[in-house]
């Protein structure tokens, strides 16, 4: 391990021979470099952790997205069907326009739970 320790050193660095004897000032400056070295690779680990969980989080919300498109697109045929067997042309044109007066809709409540609702159109 301290063998890898020497190879990674940077020129100029002191670097830990243990048949070489260092001076207590030596020792504590090479540990702390060494802690220092050891932190900046556990930093940028991190930041690759974090990173790749945000490229994760970014797939899944355009997967989401995608899925609520579809379930929309799908609501508002439903919603055409309907209204054209229901309310003649007249019916149609309303619900094709978006009319949604009075429909239901489940929603997030402030708390983040799931809640049903009348839409306020």
């Amino acid at each position: 391990n301290n063998s890898n320790n020497n190879n990674n050193c940077k020129k100029g660095q002191i670097q830990y021979n243990p048949d070489v004897p260092m001076s207590k000032e030596q020792l504590t400056a090479w540990r702390r470099e060494m802690r220092r070295v050891r932190n900046r690779e556990s930093a940028a680990a991190s930041r690759r952790k974090v990173r790749d969980r945000i490229e994760e989080l970014e797939e899944e919300v355009a997967a989401w997205k995608k899925r609520y498109e579809e379930v929309m697109d799908r609501l508002e045929k439903k919603q055409a069907e309907k209204g054209a067997s229901a309310g003649g042309v007249a019916g149609a044109a309303s619900n094709a326009a978006g009319g949604a007066e009075g429909m239901e809709f489940l929603g997030k409540s402030e708390d983040g739970t799931a809640a049903m609702g009348k839409s306020e159109e």
